[in-house]
């Protein structure tokens, strides 16, 4: 990675173990050098366990895409309608609505549109695989 600093995805799936050779080792060797890239890493891994506990709660679709780790989740609002969200280390938007098979929808087809190459594999934990709340504590994205 020379002197140039990484991207914030890269960080992203450094901080949650998902990085592979041979961008690992250059980023490993990088972080040694550069104070500013080890405090882009200490804030992504401090949002990352904050965003860990919210999600939880929330039963959010995690997909690792080419641009780090996205988050979708439906929230209830304070008013009764619902958000449909996405969330990422560059994306942050949704959208409210009167059902939340709207708001899910929503997230289904907008997720597919701002990421149309993105074929789930195995470090994304779409809701539909999972049986229970308890599949979060051994999925490998969030634990750290």
């Amino acid at each position: 990675m020379g002197s140039r600093h990484p991207k914030t995805a890269n960080l992203e799936l450094y901080v949650v173990n998902r990085l592979t050779e041979p961008q690992l080792g250059r980023l490993e060797e990088h972080l040694l050098l550069c104070a500013e890239c080890q405090g882009r890493v200490a804030a992504l891994d401090a949002y990352h366990a904050v965003l860990k506990e919210a999600l939880l709660d929330l039963k959010a679709d995690v997909h690792c895409t080419k641009d780090g780790l996205i988050y979708n989740w439906v929230e209830v609002l304070p008013n009764g309608r619902y958000a449909g969200r996405h969330r990422g280390a560059t994306l942050d938007g949704g959208s409210d609505f009167a059902t939340q098979k709207q708001a899910k929808t929503f997230l289904e087809r907008s997720f597919e549109e701002m990421f149309p190459e993105h074929r789930c594999n195995r470090n994304c934990l779409p809701k539909y695989k999972r049986t229970s709340t308890d599949d979060w504590s051994n999925c490998t994205l969030l634990s750290r």
